[in-house]
């Protein structure tokens, strides 16, 4: 139960994520500026963009990996199974979406 619990806060956090980098919060960072605190100062846009789209996918997954280690632990087929629809819903959901990283991109490039 409380694996269930984490793996709905992981697409939580997949959301204020993609809410707070889609949607400009880091469009004021100046060209020297790090876009992300915990980026080097020298990244690009670009750079950013694949960071949140690995970082995406990797917390979209962590629910079938909740599941995998229940599984093998004892747990029963069943909660596995619902670990992995949990990660099917969050990619569902969340899956970057290549409009979304050219928009983003290209309102970035070009400011």
């Amino acid at each position: 139960m409380i694996l269930l619990a984490v793996s709905l806060a992981d697409l939580a956090v997949i959301y204020v994520v993609k809410k707070r980098l889609l949607k400009g919060t880091f469009s004021s960072v100046k060209a020297t500026e790090s876009p992300s605190q915990f980026l080097p100062a020298r990244t690009t846009i670009h750079v950013t963009g694949m960071s949140f789209a690995v970082v995406t996918y990797a917390l979209a997954l962590a629910p079938s990996i909740y599941g995998l280690v229940y599984f093998l632990l004892g747990g029963s087929l069943n909660w596995f199974i619902l670990f992995v629809a949990v990660t099917m819903l969050g990619f569902l959901l969340f899956k970057p979406k290549e409009e979304e990283l050219k928009k983003f991109f290209w309102t970035e490039t070009s400011n």
